[in-house]
């Protein structure tokens, strides 16, 4: 298993403030990032709750309140100096990109079931309401059309 692999840390981009918005969040959070830290990044993104001091950068100390950032937080410091920038947030979100679905499908046929789902409450939240084509599963196209309608276009 990668590093990167763990239940929460999962999917993507840091998103901006609007992301923050639960559907959109969500999805999002699932596509985005593959590093499942992007539930944490939509927060941690320069001037979101992880920037306690609203500096435009995420100390170290600031990143350790959020264990998956905490935990990569020195391959996400591109520059190694000790502060996470949104251009260095972004960077490591989109070279991880397409992990976080594989993440969530923990067995590998494409979709995720809501057994799956049921790990990730707010994934489990909106599930019938992603699963369009009400077969019980979300495939990544459901998920896509999903973010497209309540999030990041």
């Amino acid at each position: 298993m990668h590093a990167l692999q763990t239940p929460l840390s999962q999917p993507t981009q840091l998103m901006t403030q609007a992301l923050r918005k639960s559907a959109g969040f969500i999805a999002a959070a699932l596509l985005a990032s593959g590093s499942l830290i992007a539930m944490e990044q939509a927060q941690a993104a320069p001037g979101g709750k992880a920037d306690a001091n609203k500096d435009g950068n995420i100390s170290r100390e600031e990143a350790a309140k959020h264990p998956h950032m905490a935990q990569n937080f020195d391959k996400i410091d591109a520059n190694k100096d000790g502060m996470l920038s949104k251009a260095e947030l972004q960077a490591y979100a989109k070279a991880h990109e397409g992990e976080g679905f594989k993440m969530l499908d923990a067995d590998g046929n494409g979709s995720i079931s809501r057994a799956e789902a049921a790990k990730h409450p707010r994934l489990t939240k909106h599930f019938d309401q992603i699963d369009t084509n009400k077969d019980g599963s979300l495939s990544k196209e459901e998920l896509q059309a999903f973010r497209a309608a309540h999030g990041k276009k």
